[in-house]
């Protein structure tokens, strides 16, 4: 996290999990189908336990488990693992996520926010009519495909969120310099 001007950012380029994508509308066979895809960002494996996925509201609150692969992608599937059929979820969870948004944070078992989908405007991305997901690239899209990609690289639309640097004032502090440098990599957090 960095603090600047009082604004607070999330440099995911040093976030070794993010959030990848998102079916907040559940799929075509149900709207209770949702599922959230997390991106290991490092070359080594690691161990979910005591990260937590929390929305601002409180639900869902959920407490992962197990590892992440290398490069690969955790799949956490809601009340059942038939979400997405033919991928086995690594974890179940409980609690229904807004159609109309929803702040989600991912922090890691020392209560640092690793990342942050800020949704209390409506979510950067995905549609309910379609189906199509909450998807990560560059920025936040709403996903080419229906159901969108889990377990697979995302398959982006249309950006929806514009990454935002730090401003133009240099900061102070000198690991605030590089990440301003970084800034592709910055993404404002409220």
């Amino acid at each position: 996290m960095i603090m600047t001007n009082n604004r607070l950012f999330v440099n995911t380029l040093f976030s070794v999990v993010v959030f990848s994508e998102i079916a907040w509308m559940g799929t075509t066979a149900s709207a209770n189908k949702e599922w959230i895809e997390l991106y290991n960002n490092t070359d080594v494996l690691i161990n979910l336990e005591g990260w937590k996925i929390v929305a601002e509201d409180g639900i869902p609150k959920i407490n992962l488990t197990g590892q992440i692969v290398p490069n690969g992608f955790y799949l956490l599937e809601r009340t059942r693992d038939d979400s997405v059929p033919g991928i086995v979820a690594q974890q179940i969870y409980t609690g229904a996520l807004e159609n109309n948004g929803e702040n989600l944070r991912l922090f890691d078992e020392k209560g640092n926010l690793m990342d942050e989908v800020r949704g209390e405007n409506g979510w950067p991305g995905g549609d309910n009519s379609s189906k199509q997901t909450l998807a990560r690239g560059d920025s936040w899209s709403t996903s080419a495909a229906v159901g969108g990609s889990p377990g697979e690289k995302n398959k982006a639309l249309v950006p929806t969120e514009k990454l935002e640097s730090v401003e133009e004032t240099p900061p102070e502090n000198p690991a605030l310099a590089m990440a301003a440098a970084s800034s592709s990599h910055v993404r404002r957090v409220k």
